[in-house]
């Protein structure tokens, strides 16, 4: 049985080539010129843990972005890396927790984003049947943009959103 990934034109060295080569093909490949291409892999080493192993640590992030900025599917990425489609599913996985990681320090809302419904939504019959909530003319409700919501004595844990109700029993 002959091996699939024989070819000496390793993910390594298209990624340096790339690296390397014309602004454009960064660009293409990896949907981001080289200096933010450079930054981002020295940001995931010093911040997020991403290490060199048996993948270098530049591969890993180029299969990544190569995968996410095309649209490519793991059997693509595989052929084009020289690797096997495991491989490429368990550095994409680990990536993408990495990525995740990012995303939560990075995006968050401001303080008071949330205080009020936005009008668009709040007029708008396509959106605010799925965030109005029918409540008892007694009861006070204030959002907040932390995890948890308390309702009396439950408490339970929602996505986005923190509802406090109070009860007026008198």
């Amino acid at each position: 049985m002959q091996p699939c990934m024989d070819s000496n034109y390793t993910g390594q060295i298209w990624v340096d080539e790339v690296l390397n080569g014309h602004d454009d093909r960064c660009m293409n490949s990896f949907r981001m010129p080289k200096n933010i291409f450079h930054s981002l892999l020295h940001d995931l080493q010093t911040n997020y843990g991403l290490k060199h192993g048996k993948v270098y640590a530049v591969e890993k992030l180029a299969l990544s972005l190569y995968i996410l900025g095309n649209r490519e599917s793991n059997s693509n990425a595989a052929k084009r890396f020289q690797r096997f489609r495991e491989t490429v599913s368990r550095i994409f996985t680990d990536m993408l927790h990495i990525f995740a990681r990012i995303g939560i320090d990075t995006v968050k809302p401001t303080e008071g984003q949330f205080d009020e419904v936005p009008n668009h939504i709040r007029h708008d019959t396509r959106y605010w049947p799925h965030f109005k909530l029918r409540l008892n003319p007694n009861t006070h409700f204030t959002i907040a943009s932390n995890l948890t919501a308390t309702v009396s004595n439950l408490t339970a844990t929602l996505t986005n959103l923190t509802v406090t109700a109070v009860f007026n029993l008198t």
